[in-house]
């Protein structure tokens, strides 16, 4: 199973920039909004997916580890992620 090496905790769109950040530190900032208006749509999208990287790299571990053992991944889990990163 793969370790997340990237920034540790739960990331969330923050602020009126929109900055994906850690959510308990402030400066830990991953990802800024860039300063052209056409971009901003495309970016909240982005900002979105990008917020989402740690839980989807857990669930594909999950995912392979219920398969290793011969269990079951119920697919909702899977329809709720996506859900929750495709949806501004």
């Amino acid at each position: 199973m793969e370790q997340f090496k990237g920034t540790k905790g739960k990331w969330s769109v923050w602020g009126q920039d929109i900055v994906i950040t850690k959510e308990d530190v402030e400066d830990d900032v991953i990802c800024i909004k860039p300063q052209i208006k056409s971009s901003q749509k495309n970016w909240e999208a982005n900002a979105l997916l990008i917020s989402k990287a740690p839980e989807m790299l857990e669930m594909l571990n999950d995912i392979l580890e219920a398969q290793d053992s011969g269990e079951t991944f119920h697919s909702y889990k899977i329809e709720q992620l996506i859900k929750e990163a495709t949806e501004l």
